[in-house]
C-alpha cells in the first residue's frame, strides 16, 4: 500500500516553527501551556523548560484512498504525514511533556491535532505516567496516547525497541522520545501514528487501528 516511507527528527528552528504554527492554529496548545503550573507545582519561569523537539514520518501511498462511499463521501488521500512535537518542562523530579501530535492526510484530507501532557517523575519514569488533555481550557485526565504507544511498541517493534525504552536517558521527555525514535526507527513513528489515527479510513493503511 505504501511506496515510500521516511523518518526525520525535528530540531532547532524547524521544531520551533512547527510548534508556533500549531499554537497559532489550535487554541488548545496555548490553553495547555497556561495550565502547566497546576501540575508542575511551579510557574514556568521557575522551571527548566527546553526548546521543542520531535520526529516526523511521511508515507506515500500507491494510489488515492477514499471512504467506503467513494469520492463523493470524502476527500482522497495519497500520502500521510505524522509528527510529534514535545516541549519538556522539569521542576525538581517532576518531569512534564507538553505534546502536540499531528496526523495529516494529503493533499486534501483532514489534519488531526491533539494537545496533551505526559507527567512522571525522574525516579519512576516509565511505571507511573499520567496523561492529561485539554478540555474546557483545563487539563483533564485522559488515556489513549501513552498506553496505546506502549502496547504498539511491545506488539510491533520487537525486543530491541523495548530495550531502548529502558536504556534511553530519562533526563526529560523530549530527549527520551527522540532517543526512542532514533533506536526504533519508523516503527515508533508508526506507533505514534496508530495512537492518533483512531481508525480513520485515510490513515489506517499506514498506521493501522491499534484496537481503538
Amino acid at each position: 500500500m505504501t511506496t515510500s516511507e521516511r523518518l526525520a527528527l525535528i530540531t532547532g528552528d524547524q521544531a520551533k516553527s512547527e510548534w508556533d504554527r500549531l499554537n497559532r492554529s489550535y487554541s488548545q496548545l496555548g490553553q495547555m501551556r497556561e495550565a502547566i503550573p497546576a501540575i508542575l507545582g511551579a510557574n514556568l519561569s521557575e522551571a527548566d523548560e527546553q526548546d521543542p523537539i520531535g520526529f516526523r514520518g511521511d508515507w506515500d501511498l500507491n494510489g488515492k484512498i477514499y471512504p467506503a462511499g467513494g469520492p463523493e463521501a470524502g476527500p482522497g488521500v495519497n500520502a500521510v504525514k505524522s509528527g510529534l512535537i514535545v516541549t519538556s518542562v522539569n521542576y525538581g523530579n517532576n518531569l512534564v511533556a507538553m505534546c502536540a501530535s499531528v496526523l495529516k492526510g494529503e493533499p486534501d484530507g483532514p489534519e488531526i491535532v491533539e494537545a496533551f501532557t505526559l507527567q512522571t517523575s525522574s525516579s519512576n519514569f516509565l511505571d507511573d505516567v499520567k496523561e492529561q488533555g485539554v478540555s474546557g481550557g483545563k487539563l483533564q485526565p485522559r488515556s489513549g496516547f501513552w498506553d496505546t504507544l506502549l502496547d504498539c511498541l511491545s506488539r510491533d517493534c520487537g525486543q530491541a525497541c523495548l530495550s531502548a525504552a529502558v536504556s534511553c536517558r530519562k533526563d526529560n521527555w523530549a530527549d527520551f522520545l527522540v532517543c526512542l525514535a532514533g533506536r526504533c526507527g519508523l516503527c515508533v513513528v508508526k506507533c505514534h501514528a496508530c495512537a492518533g489515527c483512531k481508525c480513520a479510513y485515510w490513515c489506517v493503511p499506514v498506521a493501522g487501528c491499534c484496537g481503538q
